[in-house]
């Protein structure tokens, strides 16, 4: 086993910190409280593209309006939603805001589609993990 310095070790903690990487989980949603967490209602995705970020297991992730049901989405009548992790599956870094419906990675330019977490650009080489949605009478859910 190499020994770092002290010194070294503050040196990555500080640079992990500053480009915001995060651990890459293949399930974020495991760490959902039982109950399910509030991500929103249906008013809050007026059109397609339609989106909101928020924190999930302490997971940045981002819900959006998709044009067609996707393999994690849920469907309500001709509304379909997809909830994603928005920690790049190549570094841990946090995805862009969407733009053309593709979230960008800052760090090393993986794009992912915003419609199925999908890769299209690399160096990423696994899709951004979706969390379980779930309707319920007073809004929508991530699940465990």
């Amino acid at each position: 086993m190499t020994k770092i310095s002290r010194r070294e070790a503050l040196v990555v903690l500080g640079a992990v910190t500053a480009t915001g990487c995060l651990p890459v989980r293949d399930n974020p949603g495991e760490n959902l409280a039982k109950a399910g967490v509030k991500v929103g209602v249906l008013t809050d995705f007026p059109n397609i593209g339609s989106n909101r970020n928020l924190e999930l297991a302490d997971t940045p992730a981002i819900i959006a309006r998709v044009a067609k049901p996707q393999a994690g989405s849920i469907s309500i009548g001709d509304i379909h939603l997809i909830a994603l992790s928005k920690v790049c599956t190549h570094f841990g870094c946090v995805v862009t805001a969407p733009v053309n419906n593709e979230l960008g990675c800052p760090c090393h330019g993986s794009v992912f589609s915003l419609e199925t977490g999908a890769v299209k650009q690399g160096p990423a080489n696994k899709p951004l993990p979706t969390f379980k949605l779930e309707a319920r009478s007073d809004g929508i859910y991530a699940i465990p």
